[in-house]
């Protein structure tokens, strides 16, 4: 039975969240944080040259002097915004300081302190011979407000060009950032925004023939559109720039050498409410819910407004299972009654109560809940599964994250299923008699 150890109000409040705006122009390997105005605000930042005199809004200069437009000039510069009295701040250092080793020579790192507790935090130093890892004191937080960030950690990459080219990335994105900038040259970079615009006009374009087609017929009233599925080595990551999972902030970094296998999620043929939906070139959206924890309801009307968007290329399925609650000193837990038809009665009464326009299923025994943990022990409520067409789990995790939408639509955008599906429906509509 899956352990839920924290649940709060915010916590449900937090899923009714924005989508986030990913730039036309951003490379998709790169995941970006923040949701909507202000994610719209940071994409405006990006690909933009960034000014050497922001710089001038940090002190303190450790590990160096503050550096200069010579200093940087064909270098890569990756910006942490960090603190040292959060835990999950304090360890981001550990990233800017393996980048600063590992890109020495290439990578200028420069971290920039909240501006409380400068003078009590450590000051991490690298042993590496041309490794620049240069940190400074935020006094005033100016510098942030600059940037436009928001909560520590947070990562921005200039390229060799000194363009702003990604603000506020993941932390698990950083890493391939650098590498993708370190990769070119300093002419290439620069000659950047006007590749990206032209690229950008010709995906504009092309979306809107589609829509075109599109528009003329209720895509949900077209029947289903035989195609074939393609073949598993599709998916492979090599091929498709999968979202990364997230991971149990307590456990080992996964190893590249030994990756985590995938966890394959087949749903069973029975226990759907009203019926089993066609899942055949769609990906799927898990979510958890209990008949007698109210607060879950909560998560049915945004449930909704994602089956409303994504009519064709998603199914959302609501998992009545059973929760255990950690509260004080002791836990409360939420069974499901193992009898059959007191369960149908119960989720069939409730749909109809709160005008539920998806898919339910039952989860008695917690199996599916269990599955779709991603191996982590610390679940906050509402916890959501995303789910290729291939039955890959995607994503698992807290529903809050600003990786959760992030990953969905990444789902949406790059799973070889759904794409075959598409140009089937899209090859139909073109055969019809106009």
């Amino acid at each position: 039975m899956a352990l839920l150890k924290t649940l709060s109000m915010r916590a449900s409040a937090l899923l009714i969240a924005a989508a986030v705006a990913a730039p036309a122009l951003a490379q998709p390997t790169i995941l970006r944080e923040g949701e909507g105005a202000r994610r719209a605000q940071l994409n405006a930042l990006e690909i933009k040259p960034f000014s050497i005199g922001t710089f001038d809004k940090l002190s303190d200069w450790t590990n160096g002097s503050a550096p200069t437009s010579g200093v940087l000039d064909g270098k890569v510069v990756l910006i942490l915004c960090w603190n040292d009295w959060y835990p999950t701040a304090s360890k981001s250092m550990n990233v800017a300081k393996r980048m600063a080793e590992k890109y020495k020579g290439d990578v200028v790192v420069i971290a920039a302190h909240d501006k409380q507790g400068w003078s009590e935090a450590k000051k991490a130093k690298s042993e590496v011979e041309g490794a620049t890892l240069l940190l400074a004191h935020d006094a005033n937080n100016a510098f942030r407000t600059a940037l436009q960030a928001d909560q520590d950690p947070d990562f921005y990459v200039i390229d060799r060009a000194g363009q702003l080219r990604y603000a506020d990335i993941q932390t698990e994105s950083v890493d391939a950032a650098l590498a993708q900038l370190v990769g070119e040259s300093k002419d290439k970079a620069g000659g950047l925004s006007g590749e990206l615009s032209a690229k950008a006009k010709q995906e504009e374009a092309d979306r809107r023939r589609s829509e075109a087609i599109r528009s003329k017929v209720s895509m949900i009233d077209i029947p289903e559109v035989p195609f074939q599925m393609p073949l598993p080595d599709a998916y492979d990551k090599k091929k498709v720039k999968w979202p990364p999972m997230p991971r149990d902030p307590n456990a080992q970094p996964e190893d590249p050498k030994n990756p985590d296998p995938p966890i394959v999620v087949a749903l069973p043929d029975v226990g759907f409410f009203p019926t089993k939906p066609n899942l055949k070139g769609r990906a799927v959206l898990l979510y958890f819910w209990h008949p007698d924890f109210p607060l879950s309801y909560s998560l049915f009307e945004p449930m909704n407004v994602y089956q409303r968007q994504h009519k064709r290329d998603l199914v959302v399925i609501g998992v009545m299972s059973p929760i255990t609650i950690q509260g004080g000193s002791e836990n409360r837990e939420y069974k499901l009654d193992a009898d059959p038809k007191t369960l149908k009665e119960k989720i069939e009464k409730i749909m109809g109560q709160q005008n539920i326009n998806h898919t339910m299923i039952l989860d008695t025994d917690g199996a599916i809940f269990d599955l779709v943990k991603n191996k982590q022990n610390q679940i906050i409520l509402p916890w959501a599964a995303v789910v290729s067409t291939d039955n890959t789990l995607r994503f698992g995790g807290f529903m809050g994250l600003t990786t959760f939408r992030g990953s969905l639509d990444r789902v949406l955008e790059v799973d070889p299923g759904i794409k075959a599906r598409r140009a089937a429906e899209e090859e139909f509509l073109r055969s019809k008699p106009k």
